[in-house]
């Protein structure tokens, strides 16, 4: 019996010391420089997989064991792992062209000192990306960090495992739960919080080290409290798009103009309001008042957010949508980044171009006065205000007369380079370079970025067109054939600053400063074959136009931790202008130049924009046992805009004067000193004008939110409008003109969470129409390419009824589907119409119509199509019809020959389509991109001579993406693949095309290098 008890007692002894010397250590290894999404690890034949960060946790008996190392079918190297009893090991291996170079360390938790990094950026669903003032604690562990304007974090922990919770007063908590920290190494962790109204707990969450995220468009759609379109920064790389007009057209229901203006549900530029990082802009051409939005690169955009349904945060002018683009904020670690594009077209590149002789600071997109009005002619003239006339003999001699031989000597100050000569056309190129960093000062924390752009290319189209005539308005016969040839070289600067620290707890302030510079140089010639009169011009434009946007903006943030609440508060000035330096006209007929059809024109455009604005928000209790976030806020704006034209042109006084001669040999000192040319100003009385548009608002909204489920926004805008115009010139008498309202806008958005999948939306809104500057000017205008544009003065306010609805189903956050609905009833709508006995390509003026509506259909949808280890297949559709109607007052009724009509630039169809395939492994991506509009009005002209339409085409893009390595990314895209001609014609008949021309296709090769 004892010897069975000691053999007992021995038996368990052993077995109980085997056991112990056989427990399981904890073994973290941690990869950088593969790809984790393939990583594996094989050890005595078992098979370990890395998370998104690139660690895995073993736990292996005390030992040596050999780690074998694989990124999907590549083999990366052994190593060795050297497990030591009662101690936990961290293996840190960096993999490179060079191979595996490994670190391993043992320690002892309970009194291991070495620390490692959590860093990460939070974001907002609510419209804007970065959420600041959110706090990350850490559970059983004495640290919290409070995120700052750009929503970043960072904290420093010993390594281990955690649990970390992100809090913020009107968003959903969230936790993430095993989180490893490495000692040495920055662990990322980014998410995206719900709003507490929105009833989703989660949206985004990406764990990675040292990755940068931005919110997916999706997420910001799913979570706005208002039907919202969003484009982020990730969508400018995905479509390969360098502008925010480049990129506003993939939205669902919107279009773009001129490659400059968005047209939104069909509603045009005056419908749009647009503003940066919340400020309104100042424009950049004097005949719109919306803002050209090609001015923007992409670069140095965050994002973009297309309101669709009206929120009392927005201008009240927002009645097709509201365009909100964000700069990008100051970046939360180094950046330095050197970028470079070159782009081919297949119509341009190495062919023969038109030009003439410029200034030797062409290429820098400056004038370096080559093309300044003279000295003296400014003085004597004031840019062209005062006439210049010539003294007649006694006795009608007056004092203010100009002596012939003081008329002479200013005709000879004018440059005489009139004459269009060929140049090879080279490559277009952009270079952008990008440098920034964070730092951590004694008392805040401090980042700042600076970009710097520039680009340049040549565009050359060759155009055909055809005018027609009819007597009946059925049967039409051949006016005039036209041939079109226009070169463009175009050059872009940009300049952009952005500084911003934090403090105390979430306490923010951000300096943004952008410089935008767009230089077009045209050199236009025309021939005309005129069938009817049998004759023959040639018309030519020399004209170079410099736009330049200056913005500074200041934005704050104050968290008021104690009472749940917000404020944000914004101060931006903005500086636009505009200047046409000596634009020069001239015509040939049958060969020779006719008497006052030479042309210079000198014209200046400055306009300033001031705005100040405020935004709180507070979390309480709401009515009715519901969950309530209160808004409310003010704007102030006031814009002030100076125009002056000086117009100046050539009188022949000699009937025996050779006018076959080219223009230098007719502008000669010979001819000047013989008084048989000469000098003349040729100024509308009422060309300059200087004019103010300020708004005053104030708005307030109550959220309510009943057990995630239902969710109720009211709110309403109370802005006053006041816009003021007065001719300056010394002659002007057009009177003054004054238009102001103050209105009252509700708005309430009313959304349904049936589930987690699925949400309906319900949005009833009021918003106002303003005229104007050039709309409700009494004076004439002519346009750059020389149409009269004639003001009305009785244009006033109108109202517009909204009604918006949108189902979404969401299978996850990338994949979704939406069908939306809207109307609007438009009070008055303001349109372009004919002039009464001035045919529609001659002259045009502004009239209102009794009513307009509009109601469309909207589908979207993005799918995964299929996503293996390996490869990921995606695609996205979205689509939109589009029905308007305007019915006309009596005056455009009678001058188009019809009751009604749709509105102008609106298609009826509109559509989307990208089709992306993925490799993970090697990090390429390829897309196929289609973008078509339907034909739409371009022109409104009478029923007799059928409208301008511009036919609808398809433009298709291929583009191809590669981050080569940790450092190079590189890329190419060939856009506009089918090279659909454009072509405008009378009533949308192929068959009477009016005009005919390719743009060609472009072929850009990039390359991206982080430093």
């Amino acid at each position: 019996m004892k010897k069975k008890l000691l053999s007992l007692c021995i038996t368990s002894l052993t077995l109980n010391l085997a056991s112990h010397n056989t427990a399981a250590e904890e073994a973290v290894i941690y990869v950088a420089g593969a790809d984790v999404n393939t990583l594996s690890a094989t050890i005595n034949d078992e098979l370990y997989f890395f998370d998104e960060s690139g660690i895995a946790v073993l736990d292996l008996p005390a030992g040596q064991y050999n780690a074998f190392l694989k990124e999907g079918n590549k083999a990366l190297g052994q190593i060795t792992l050297d497990i030591a009893q009662f101690k936990h090991s961290e293996v840190k291996i960096q993999h490179s062209a060079d191979g595996l170079q490994v670190e391993q360390e043992q320690f002892s938790p309970d009194t291991d000192a070495q620390t490692g990094q959590l860093i990460g950026r939070i974001f907002s669903a609510g419209g804007e990306s970065e959420l600041a003032g959110a706090k990350v604690r850490v559970e059983g562990f004495d640290a919290m960090a409070v995120t700052d304007a750009s929503g970043a974090y960072a904290l420093n922990l010993p390594r281990g495992r955690y649990t970390v919770m992100v809090a913020h007063p009107e968003y959903a908590e969230r936790k993430i739960e095993d989180l490893r920290i490495i000692s040495g190494v920055a662990t990322e962790a980014s998410l995206s919080l719900a709003k507490v109204s929105a009833g989703v707990m989660e949206e985004v969450l990406i764990l990675g080290v040292r990755g940068t995220v931005n919110e997916s468009a999706l997420a910001i759609e799913r979570d706005a409290s208002s039907i919202v379109s969003a484009i982020t920064a990730e969508d400018f790389k995905k479509f390969g798009d360098s502008s925010a007009s480049d990129v506003l057209k993939r939205v669902t229901g919107v279009s773009v103009v001129g490659g400059k203006f968005a047209v939104v549900r069909g509603l045009d530029g005056r419908y749009v309001s647009t503003t940066l990082d919340g400020g309104i802009l100042p424009s950049t051409d004097p005949l719109r008042r919306d803002v050209p939005l090609d001015l923007f690169p992409s670069s140095v955009l965050q994002g973009i957010n297309i309101g669709k349904s009206y929120a009392p945060k927005l201008p009240g002018t927002s009645t097709g949508g509201h365009v909100g683009m964000a700069l990008k904020n100051q970046p939360t670690a180094y950046i330095n980044t050197l970028s470079f594009d070159v782009k081919y077209n297949t119509e341009t590149t190495g062919e023969e171009v038109l030009t003439y002789q410029g200034g030797g600071a062409d290429w820098t997109g400056f004038d370096d006065g080559a093309r300044a009005l003279p000295a003296v002619i400014n003085t004597v003239t004031r840019f062209g205000a005062d006439e210049l006339s010539e003294c007649n003999p006694p006795p009608f001699r007056t004092p203010d007369c100009d002596e012939p031989e003081y008329l002479a000597e200013l005709g000879k100050a004018m440059p005489t380079d009139f004459s269009v000569q060929d140049k090879t056309a080279q490559p277009a190129y952009k270079l952008a370079y990008t440098l920034g960093n964070a730092f951590d000062l004694p008392f805040a924390e401090f980042g700042v970025q600076g970009t710097l752009d520039y680009e340049q290319q040549w565009e050359h189209r060759d155009e055909f067109r055809l005018s027609y005539q009819s007597d009946d308005g059925s049967n039409f016969t051949e006016a005039e054939k036209t041939r079109v040839m226009q070169s463009d070289f175009n050059v872009d600067l940009t300049g952009f600053v952005v500084a911003g620290l934090t403090w105390d707890a979430g306490h923010t302030l951000t300096s943004k400063t952008l410089l935008l510079r767009k230089t077009q140089d045209t050199t236009r010639v025309t021939h005309k074959n005129d069938i009817q009169d049998e004759k023959q011009f040639i018309d030519t434009t020399l004209q170079w136009v410099e736009r330049q946007l200056f913005n500074q903006s200041f934005d704050g943030l104050v968290a008021l931790d104690a009472i749940n609440g917000e404020l944000n508060y914004r101060l931006s000035y903005g500086n636009t202008q505009r200047s046409e330096p000596d634009r020069r006209t001239y015509s040939y007929e049958n060969g020779s130049v006719p008497d006052s059809q030479i042309f210079r024109t000198y014209s200046e455009l400055d306009e300033d924009s001031l705005s100040a604005s405020f935004d709180y928000q507070q979390e309480a209790t709401g009515v009715l046992g519901s969950e309530a976030v209160y808004r409310m806020g003010a704007l102030v704006s006031a814009k002030e805009r100076d125009v002056k034209i000086g117009r100046f042109g050539y009188r022949f006084n000699d009937p025996d004067l050779d006018r076959t001669q080219r223009l230098e040999d007719l502008l000669s000192v010979q001819n000047f000193d013989s008084h048989a040319v000469k000098i003349t100003t040729s100024n509308l009385k009422n060309d300059w004008y200087k004019a103010t548009d300020d708004v005053m608002a104030a708005y307030a909204s109550a959220e309510f939110n009943w057990a995630d489920q239902w969710i109720l926004a009211l709110g309403g805008r109370q802005e006053s409008l006041d816009i003021y115009l007065e001719s300056t010139g010394p002659d002007a008498d057009a009177p003054a003109v004054k238009k102001e309202e103050n209105v009252f806008l509700p708005a309430m958005n009313v959304t349904w969470l049936q589930s987690d999948e699925l949400q309906w939306r319900l949005g009833l809104s009021q918003t106002v129409l303003a005229p104007g500057l050039v709309e409700i000017n009494s004076s004439s205008q002519f346009s750059s390419d020389g149409i009269l544009i004639i003001g009305n003065a009785d244009l006033e306010f109108s109202d517009i009824q909204n009604a918006d609805f949108r189902g979404q189903y969401y299978w996850d956050d990338e994949q979704s589907f939406s069908l939306g609905v809207f109307y609007k009833n438009i009070e008055a709508p303001i349109e372009k119409s004919i002039v009464d006995g001035i045919p529609i390509d001659r002259a045009y003026t502004f009239r209102q119509s009794t009513s307009a509506e509009v109601l469309g259909l909207e589908i979207d949808i993005l799918r995964n199509i299929a996503d293996t280890s390996d490869f990921m297949f995606s695609y996205g559709i979205n689509f939109s019809y589009i029905d308007s109607q305007v019915s006309l007052n009596a005056d455009s009724a009678r001058l188009e020959g019809r009751n009604e009509r749709p509105l102008q630039g609106q298609s009826e169809y509109l559509g989307n389509f990208r089709v992306q395939a993925e490799h993970l492994n090697t990090h390429q991506k390829i897309s196929l991109v289609g973008n078509y509009f339907d034909d739409r009005i371009d022109v409104v002209n009478s029923a007799a001579s059928g409208d301008r339409i511009e036919q609808g085409r398809m433009v298709l893009d291929l583009i191809y993406s590669w981050e080569a390595t940790d450092h190079l990314d590189v890329g190419i895209k060939i856009q506009n693949i089918l090279d659909e001609s454009v072509v405008y014609s009378m009533n949308g008949d192929l068959q009477n095309a009016q005009e005919s021309y390719k743009k060609g296709i472009d072929i850009k090769v990039n390359a991206s290098y982080r430093f």
